[in-house]
């Protein structure tokens, strides 16, 4: 490979992370995010903690490139089995300010890791699960500037799926000795899961025909974070149940926002989820 056109950082080493089973076959392009002002030392921090449970081999800004795994291995970033085994996984910065200079060096990257693994195509990541992700990106005009055939584009608008909006009103009672909020089952009176029948929220609880539990409130949040690009709440769907899948996406959602991680779902949590752009 001849000289770098980029900065290459290889510092850092997610845990997140096994052998591949399958020859590589692709590019799969990420973004981790709506503009907020998010900084790729804080994405890489997050990817190589392992309480993250994802990662990507590569993780890009304007001029700089972290490769966290070894694109010879396997990343778990595309929430799909057989892409993590056959694609290499890109994080893009999404912020627009950088949006010019992250192209072209993810264009770099391209055509470094092409003249290497030979003229591999490039996927979003919605090719492979459900989500907005990697949001305005345009694949094709990435793919042209990898090939030298042209600049890189200005900044579009943010994806309308992930623009902030006003949250509506917390369903649980807050008030004191009464401060409920979205939690597991085996969790006090106060934590409703969805799972089984809490007197104290009527109105959010209920029974379908089949005679399984649901949480209205939580299902709105859970639909909510599946739109903004939150592909493993979609597994299950938005189905009111605060279930392993919630509760680690309601972690993984605080510690990105800045949120105490304290995995309940209360009424800040659920107001980051409309007023935080942050897929």
């Amino acid at each position: 490979m001849s000289t770098r056109a980029y900065r290459y950082i290889t510092n850092r080493t997610s845990p997140n992370q096994n052998a591949r089973n399958r020859p590589i076959s692709g590019i799969t392009i990420h973004w981790w995010g709506n503009p907020v002002g998010q900084k790729i030392e804080g994405i890489v921090s997050w990817l190589c903690d392992k309480r993250a449970g994802t990662s990507a081999h590569y993780v890009v800004s304007s001029g700089v490139v972290y490769c966290i795994v070894d694109p010879d291995r396997r990343a778990w970033h595309a929430g799909n089995a057989r892409a993590n085994h056959t694609q290499i996984g890109i994080e893009l910065d999404p912020n627009a300010s950088q949006r010019a200079g992250t192209m072209a060096t993810a264009a770099a990257l391209i055509k470094d890791l092409r003249s290497v693994y030979g003229d591999l195509p490039l996927y979003p990541h919605k090719h492979w699960t459900s989500t907005a992700c990697p949001g305005n990106y345009d694949l094709k005009a990435l793919d042209r500037l990898a090939r030298g055939k042209t600049a890189a584009p200005a900044p579009a608008k943010p994806a309308a799926t992930v623009k902030p909006a006003i949250a509506p009103p917390f369903p649980l009672p807050r008030r004191p000795g009464a401060l409920y909020y979205y939690g597991p089952a085996d969790g006090p009176i106060t934590s409703v899961s969805g799972m089984g029948l809490n007197t104290a929220v009527p109105a959010d609880v209920y029974r379908d025909a089949a005679g399984r539990w649901h949480s209205r409130g939580l299902a709105k949040w859970q639909q909510r974070m599946i739109d903004r690009g939150w592909s493993e709440l979609a597994q299950d769907g938005a189905d009111g149940r605060y279930g392993k899948i919630t509760e680690k996406v309601v972690g993984q959602f605080q510690k990105l926002v800045g949120l105490p991680v304290d995995r309940k779902l209360g009424p800040d949590t659920w107001a980051a989820a409309w007023s935080e752009p942050v897929t």
